[in-house]
């Protein structure tokens, strides 16, 4: 797991090989598949940030919160601020997309007062 992450190290940097971020992204996704903290945390940041792979931030805050569970410095703070992104446009997108339902009685007419 270790040495996926640090061979996407290298990859992202172009250190001994020609410079790709897709993969480093592929190398992180392969060292976080292997249970690797650091890769995880890598490929968390390339999805976040649309970097060497499309942007996906539903699967980069999942990553941030299984990172968050293991107590890994750094993680909190990108929870709270995709959770601001991503869980207000996710609850807008199934409010616009449920039926509306009709009340079971009619609504009272307002009185002006």
């Amino acid at each position: 797991a270790d040495g996926h992450y640090h061979l996407g190290m290298c990859a992202l940097k172009g250190v001994g090989t020609p410079q790709s971020a897709t993969k480093a992204a592929e190398h992180f996704a392969a060292g976080a598949r292997l249970g690797g903290i650091q890769a995880k945390l890598a490929l968390a940041f390339c999805k976040e940030r649309g970097e060497g792979c499309a942007q996906d931030l539903p699967a980069a805050l999942a990553l941030y919160r299984e990172l968050e569970r293991q107590q890994v410095a750094g993680a909190a703070p990108r929870v709270a601020q995709l959770q601001a992104v991503v869980e207000p446009a996710e609850r807008e997108y199934t409010s616009r997309t449920r039926p509306v339902s009709k009340p079971s009685q009619p609504l009272p007419r307002y009185q002006p007062g």
